[in-house]
């Protein structure tokens, strides 16, 4: 797509645990032809 955009974003992780992660992220986008809204995610990682 032509034109110009800028992207924003932010994100947080906890380490809970040796193997378990809590996360959190939120992003955003606007240009001269397109705008992505606020959107984010929550999510939970565990390793073995």
């Amino acid at each position: 797509m032509s034109g110009t955009r800028a992207e924003f974003g932010a994100g947080v992780s906890a380490q809970a645990t040796k193997n378990l992660q809590f996360y959190a992220d939120l992003r955003y986008a606007k240009g001269s032809k397109i705008e992505m809204p606020w959107a984010g995610g929550v999510g939970m990682r565990w390793t073995w």
